[in-house]
Parts: structure tokens; C-alpha cells; sequence
């Protein structure tokens, strides 16, 4: 196996989990909150928990009215998933209809480690924000958060809020659907807030960001990195990422380009793959500069933190309400209609469900593979 830099990661990440296994179990950390398996820990935190029951117990009218508009925004997101899946599995079947790709976030392999940064943050920030909706609606609905904390699997971050169970089931539908429901609405709004905040701190688009390079291609023969910006090619300005497809649908291959690359001239020689003319870009991005004055490589990293952080935000709000099991979409669904479903047949109605959305998600990601092979954000 060649030692590359995923290789790298995958061979660290385990070391790194045979070491936290070895730790767990000769320093018994489960009497810290700390429980180690193998390839999963989770940290119950008692600050945690106080913190949620700190703030759900304050204004509980409050959250209440906020949980109640949750309610509609949740239950708008379960009909627009069920509705986006569907009409995605229908465009496959067109090939003059643009389906979109859906891809699962697997560090290493769908995503380059060169973004896990950006990718923890903004995984950090949807957890908690997430967790911390759960729990306090619970507290407001009067029912008690029986540990809250963070959880690893190999190289996922999650969290939990766990809720006595009987008090749980003894609350009201209202107040159960409330407490389902506001975990996905919170994640919609504060990665509705992200998007306001990139358009205000950032300028419109301005040239092409380089995030990435073919090794030995020509942007990276001619000294051309990560984090520089392409703002034209032979005098014709380029303010966007399709403005430099453009430019270079109409360049053959071989041809000679100068380009403007952070105000200094560089001259590439294209290559030609299936026909087309090259410069060896693996991936761009819009560059949007600072309205505040930040340099060019710090504009970009605040940019992508923001970035990554709407798109997991938004991701999360409109997934997790997907009707099936273990999203919350199963439980908001369920916990709508229990009433009307006797309760012999209660299980067996939310494994049915379960799987049919499963599946209409697993035929959308077999058919992203298939159509669009392995991206990597």
C-alpha cells in the first residue's frame, strides 16, 4: 500500500483509537463520564446538563413558543426532504434533467483532509447547537435531562441529550413533538443566520480561489498554490469559478495562458484531457475578499469556516427530518400520528417507514456514485 496522505490519516486514526481503548480500560474513565468501545466513546458532561437546565428553566413560555414554530418549520422540511429525494431519484432517469449528487461526508475519502478543519467546526457548532435545542426544550416541557454530552465514532463528531424516558413518554404529544422538532428547526436558522453573515462580512465574488492543485499540472509547475487567486487569463478578468470554465472552453489544448494571479503575471501551458484544455486546477472556489481588510489567506479561511458552516448547518436541518430511523425526521413523524395507530401495530408501522426512506436515500447515494463517481469537497 502506498503510504499517501489518506493512508496516513486512516493508519493514524486507528493507532490514535488503539491508544484511547488502551487508556479507557486501564484507567477505568467510565467513572469520568469518559466510556470508551471500540472506535466510539462517549463524554457525558454534568456542566453540560446543569447549562441546559440553567437556561430551559428560565423562560419556559419562551421556548415553548419558539418549540410551537419549530413545529411548522420541521414539518415543512420532513415534506421538502421526501419531496427533494424523490424528484432527485426521477432526474437520474433524465439525462437532460441535472440531478443533484448525494454524497456522504467520509473524511479521507468523499472529503480532503485539507478541509477537516473547516469540516470539525462547523460539525462543533451544528452538535451543539443542536443538543442544546433538544435539551432545553425539554426542560421547558418539564421533562429531565438525564445526561447530555458529546460523542466519537472513528472520525465523526455527534453529541446526545437524553431525556428520563418515562417522563418523556408520559408528556403530551405536543410536548414531545415540540422536543423532536427543534433540533432540525434551530440547525435551519442558525445556518440561515451563517448565510446572512457571509454576505455581509464578504464582498461579492472577485476572482477564482485555488483549493487545490494537480500535482505536477500546470498551475502547480508554474508555483501556484492553495489559497492564491486567479483574477484573469490573457487580460480577460475572471470574478467567478464559471467564469473561468468559460474562458476556458474556448482554449485549446497546448495553448499558452497568462494568467493574473494575485496581481503578479504567470504562464501556464494547458493540458489535454478527453479534448478539453486544462491547467490543472482540482478545485476552486468563488473568491470573495474581506469588507474588513483581511489578507487574501485569511479572507479565505474565515470564509470557508462560515463556508462549511452553513452547508453542514442547512445539510443537517433538511436530512435529520428524513422520516427514518435514527433521524429525528422517524420520531417527529411517529410521535404526530401515535394516537391514531393502535398500539400493536406501532412497530412495525415505524420499521416500514423507516425503510422505505432508507432506501430512497441509499438509491440516491448508489446513484451519485454511479453518475457522478467520488467527489471530494
Amino acid at each position: 500500500m502506498t503510504l499517501t496522505l489518506e493512508n496516513t490519516f486512516l493508519l493514524g486514526m486507528v493507532l490514535f483509537w488503539i491508544i484511547v481503548y488502551a487508556v479507557g480500560r486501564i484507567f477505568h474513565t467510565d467513572k469520568h463520564g469518559l466510556s470508551i468501545l471500540p472506535f466510539f466513546l462517549t463524554y457525558r458532561s454534568e456542566n453540560f446538563k446543569a447549562a441546559i437546565r440553567k437556561i430551559g428553566e428560565k423562560n419556559r413560555l419562551l421556548w415553548k413558543t419558539l418549540s410551537n414554530a419549530s413545529m411548522a418549520l420541521s414539518l415543512g422540511l420532513l415534506i421538502y426532504v421526501t419531496y427533494f429525494l424523490i424528484a432527485n431519484l426521477v432526474k437520474f432517469s433524465y439525462a437532460t434533467v441535472q440531478s443533484v449528487p448525494i454524497i456522504p461526508i467520509i473524511p479521507a475519502i468523499t472529503i480532503r483532509l485539507d478541509s477537516l478543519p473547516y469540516f470539525f467546526v462547523a460539525v462543533a457548532v451544528v452538535v451543539v447547537l443542536h443538543e442544546l435545542a433538544h435539551g432545553v426544550s425539554a426542560i421547558a416541557e418539564k421533562v429531565t435531562v438525564k445526561s447530555a454530552g458529546l460523542a466519537l465514532m472513528l472520525a465523526f463528531f455527534g453529541g446526545f441529550v437524553e431525556p428520563e424516558e418515562q417522563e418523556f413518554e408520559r408528556a403530551s404529544k405536543a410536548s414531545k413533538v415540540r422536543i423532536v422538532s427543534v433540533g432540525s428547526a434551530t440547525n435551519l436558522v442558525s445556518g440561515l443566520l451563517v448565510f446572512v453573515l457571509l454576505l455581509s462580512l464578504f464582498a461579492p465574488s472577485a476572482g477564482v480561489l485555488v483549493d487545490g492543485t494537480v500535482a505536477g499540472g500546470p498551475l502547480a509547475h508554474a508555483g501556484v498554490g492553495r489559497f492564491d487567486v486567479i483574477t484573469a487569463v490573457n487580460g480577460t478578468g475572471i470574478d467567478s469559478l464559471q467564469g473561468l470554465a468559460n474562458v476556458l472552453g474556448n482554449v485549446t489544448p497546448g495553448a499558452v495562458l497568462n494568467l493574473t494571479v494575485n496581481s503578479n503575471n504567470v504562464s501556464v501551458v494547458t493540458e489535454n484531457v478527453s479534448g478539453h484544455a486544462i491547467i490543472g486546477l482540482s478545485n476552486g472556489l468563488d473568491y470573495h475578499p474581506s469588507r474588513f481588510g483581511l489578507d487574501r489567506v485569511a479572507s479565505a479561511n474565515v470564509y470557508l469556516t462560515f463556508y462549511w458552516t452553513f452547508l453542514a448547518a442547512f445539510s443537517v436541518a433538511v436530512f435529520n427530518m428524513l422520516p427514518a430511523f435514527p433521524f429525528d425526521g422517524e420520531k417527529f413523524l411517529f410521535h404526530l400520528v401515535e394516537d391514531r395507530v393502535g398500539k400493536d401495530r406501532r412497530f412495525s408501522l415505524r420499521v416500514l417507514i423507516s425503510m422505505v426512506f432508507l432506501g430512497l436515500l441509499l438509491a440516491n447515494i448508489v446513484l451519485s456514485f454511479v453518475f457522478f463517481g467520488l467527489p471530494r469537497a
